[in-house]
């Protein structure tokens, strides 16, 4: 689901002489935060169990979206 909406929202707002280089880098981002974030939730559910680490998960990615939702939406009303 991140991809499609990414992609269009790309689109639409970066130029073309620079969107392979944000293409690359939104890429990056994703890849690095899974990079961090996966051996964390496994540490979790190392220590504690499945069902607790994917709590934390969901809260985290609910949480993240909600702010990432909210700022965008402020900016879109400026």
């Amino acid at each position: 689901m991140r991809s499609p909406l990414t992609l269009n929202l790309i689109n639409q707002q970066v130029p073309s002489a620079v969107r392979a280089t944000v293409l690359s880098l939104s890429s990056f981002t994703f890849h690095l935060g899974f990079a961090v974030f996966a051996p964390a939730i496994a540490a979790i559910s190392s220590a504690y169990s499945l069902s607790v680490a994917l709590f934390v998960a969901g809260w985290f990615f609910l949480t993240g979206g909600c702010f990432c939702w909210w700022r965008y939406y402020r900016h879109s009303q400026v």
